[in-house]
């Protein structure tokens, strides 16, 4: 199945970078869940593009779109294997904190508030974001509960009547 990013704004010839993912919100008048991805392009520039929150299972970061659709085009030097040691420290705390800004901008405060797991190992620092976290996760298991993810965040916007909507939705 090719998954398709239907309001895409960027032209047809030109491939752009997913940089970075915003946690899940409620929007409209049907209180429909969308997330932001953040696209970087050739020159730098990050673009911020609001998608549907079923999109979730296409969206991986440091990959390239084109026409709204995950290409081909694998960057090798982006691909890295590791082996955890018996013991790692993990917590999960706000990207503004944790990112080496320099090298990983991110620009916006909304970004910078999104909360990241952070695993050291010996010398060696990983940080992921929790929505990446939750991209896996919905790939291992086939979950994708927007709620979860917001409380797995610490979002505000969380509620529990967002929540029993979402179920009273997505639940039979």
């Amino acid at each position: 199945m090719t998954w398709r990013i239907s309001d895409w704004p960027f032209p047809p010839s030109e491939k752009v970078e997913l940089h970075w993912m915003c946690s899940p919100r409620m929007v409209g008048d049907e209180k429909q869940w969308v997330m932001t991805a953040v696209f970087r392009r050739q020159n730098g520039e990050l673009v911020n593009v609001d998608v549907p929150w079923g999109i979730l299972p296409a969206l991986h970061l440091g990959l390239f779109y084109q026409r709204g659709v995950l290409t081909d085009d694998i960057p090798e030097w982006k691909q890295m294997e590791f082996e955890f040691p018996s013991h790692v420290s993990c917590e999960i705390r706000r990207a503004g904190d944790i990112l080496p800004l320099s090298l990983y901008p991110l620009v916006t405060h909304k970004n910078l508030d999104e909360r990241c797991v952070r695993i050291s190992f010996g010398k060696h620092v990983l940080v992921i974001p929790c929505i990446g976290v939750c991209v896996a996760m919905e790939q291992k298991t086939g979950i994708s509960d927007p709620v979860y993810v917001c409380l797995l965040m610490g979002c505000s916007s969380v509620t529990s009547r967002s929540y029993r909507k979402f179920h009273q939705q997505n639940i039979k």
